[in-house]
Formats: structure tokens, sequence, C-alpha cells
């Protein structure tokens, strides 16, 4: 029985207390070790990614503006270039520009028909636009406005004077955004169609819209006298009524001296 007992605790190995502690010690040095390199290659991966040279954007190409002040855009791209994401990441880097916040900030000052961004890595970008068409002029306040034919804000102007244009003063000086609703366009198109009316006879100027009623129109023109509609009948009536009239000798005998014919009122024409 006793040779039985020490064969078997001969057989057994005890573990050492010492060794245990420095096995333990070793793995916690080495997953140290680990977390401190992942942490560092983390550190470098993401400084490589995202603030290195390496995918900065080092040229734009910006086309297809015709009408647009290009100062102005290039100005937009460059504050959205330089700008930065969370605070933290620069948008001067492919990884990070984004097509959609760029257009969203161009939305801000222009309503374009199309933008297309292209991204060439690692350092080239690329950006068409189509401009949408405008001949129409809408001045409230200070400000000057491009609107499409339907009433809607597209861009700020920095001046009225090309001849093509017809140039509208809200005379209630409504403010206006980007790529909203500034006026009805059936509106708008009784106004353009006054004003290539009026064009067979006189010069029109500037359309004062909402003077001196939700409806009315003042045309001033290149004469010396303006020129009163009613938005709400019919825009070419009016004007013919007006056209036969100057034909008469009393009238052009004394158009030197009159101010303004206002058609508003059916077909009667008052004139001082």
């Amino acid at each position: 029985m006793v040779s039985y007992l020490k064969k078997d605790y001969k057989d057994l190995e005890l573990a050492n207390p010492r060794k245990l502690k420095e096995a333990g010690q070793k793995k916690r040095k080495m997953f140290r070790f680990l977390l401190i390199a992942i942490s560092v290659g983390m550190v470098f991966f993401i400084y490589w990614l995202f603030f290195s040279p390496q995918f900065q954007i080092r040229e734009i190409n910006i086309g297809g503006i015709n009408k647009i002040s290009q100062e102005k855009f290039d100005n937009i791209v460059n504050e959205y270039r330089y700008s930065r994401k969370y605070y933290i990441f620069p948008r001067n880097n492919l990884l990070i520009f984004s097509g959609d916040g760029l257009r969203g900030r161009i939305g801000e000052s222009y309503l374009l028909q199309k933008i297309d961004i292209y991204k060439d890595y690692p350092g080239y970008l690329e950006i068409w636009v189509e401009e949408k068409d405008s001949n129409i002029v809408w001045l409230t306040d200070d400000y000057c406005f491009h609107l499409d034919q339907e009433g809607v804000a597209i861009e700020t102007c920095d001046s009225a004077s090309r001849s093509n244009i017809i140039k509208i003063k809200d005379v209630s000086n409504n403010a206006v955004l980007i790529s909203r609703g500034v006026v009805q366009a059936e509106t708008l198109d009784k106004m353009i169609r006054a004003k290539e009316a009026l064009s067979e006879f006189v010069t029109p100027d500037v359309f004062h819209y909402q003077d001196d009623g939700p409806f009315s129109l003042r045309v001033t023109t290149d004469q010396t006298f303006d020129i009163y509609l009613n938005l709400e009948e019919g825009i070419e009536a009016q004007v013919q009524r007006l056209k036969l009239l100057l034909t008469q000798d009393k009238i052009q005998q004394d158009l030197p001296q009159i101010k303004y014919f206002d058609l508003r009122f059916g077909k009667k024409i008052y004139y001082q």
C-alpha cells in the first residue's frame, strides 16, 4: 500500500508558482506590445490615408462655365475643399472629398442644370457644369438674381447690363432663395410677353412688379413716359390699345410732356 502511494506521488507533476507568475507576466507584456503596435499602426494608417500628401487633391479642372462668375465658382470650390469634416479631416483629400457635399455648397449660390464630378486617384479632380440659360433678371433690395422660365432663382448676378434681358424689380423687396420659386410662371410669362409686345414701338427698361397693387406692373422705357399694365387682363390687347393711341397727332405733340400711360382700366387709357 505504501509503495503504491509513493509511486502515485512520483508520477504527479507539481506546478511551480514562480514559473506560473513569470509566464503570466510574459503574456501581459506580449499583449501590451501587440496593443501598442496595433495602435501605432492604426495611427500611421489613418495619417497615411487622410493627412499625408498621398491622396491630397493637387489639381482641379473646372469646365463648362460660360455666364456665371468663374472666380466666384472657384472660390466656392476652394472654400469647400479646404474645410474640414467633423472639424478634423481635411476635405482636400480624394477619400474625404464628397461630390454631394460640393453640389450642396454650390447649390446655395447656383441652380445648375447638371454638375458632374470625377475623381482620378491619387490627386486629380475634374468638375463639369451645365448652366441653366436665363435672360431674366430679378431685382430686390440691392440684390440681383437670374430666374429660369418657371420663375425659380437659379443664381445671383453682379449686374443687369445685357441687352437681351428682361429686368424685373420687385417693389415689395421679398427675400429670394436660390432654387426656390420667386414668381409664378404664368405671371412671369405675361411680363415676357409684355416686353416683346412693347419692344415693337418702345424700348422697355425695368418692369416694376406689384407697383401700386398686387397685379399692377409699371414699365419704365427709353422715352419720357412710364406704362402701367394690368397682369389680370390680356397683355397684348392693352399694348395694342397704347400702340394705336400713340399714332394720334395730338398724343405725338404732347408726348414729351406725358409722364405715364395707364392701361389698367379696361378699354380706357389714362395719361398725364
